[in-house]
């Protein structure tokens, strides 16, 4: 079985994909990102990016690009304390807080040893 790579595109890139949505080279991109070997990545802070313009037709352009990818991989949410009330996604902050919490609990893991651990909150699980 093959691990799928997960790969976070910053939100200038998802704003340039979003505008050339039609061009030939955007559909190569989501092809590839269908594919099942890169997944995209996306957390709560490219969530509240995209969705900054006071135009509400322009915001939902934005969210119906993403029905097109067959899997998209953000963190998993936290539910607790209550200042983490997204209803989308978790945030990078969510990850490095696990990150974080598991090196204050044992100082001597590699990074390997973090990501092992940390990754179940990292990547929610894709349904």
């Amino acid at each position: 079985m093959v691990r799928p790579k997960y790969i976070a595109l910053d939100t200038g890139t998802w704003a340039k994909l979003l505008r050339q949505r039609t061009a030939s080279e955007t559909k190569d991109i989501i092809d590839v990102l269908n594919a099942g070997t890169l997944i995209p990545y996306v957390c709560f802070e490219h969530v509240l990016e995209l969705l900054q313009y006071d135009n509400r037709q322009v915001r939902e352009q934005r969210l119906d690009f993403f029905p097109q990818f067959r899997l998209i991989g953000f963190p998993r949410h936290f539910p607790s304390p209550p200042w983490r009330n997204s209803p989308l996604c978790g945030s990078y902050l969510d990850v490095q807080e696990s990150e974080i919490a598991t090196l204050l609990k044992d100082p001597a893991l590699s990074l390997e040893q973090v990501v092992d651990h940390v990754r179940p909150d990292a990547i929610a699980p894709l349904y």
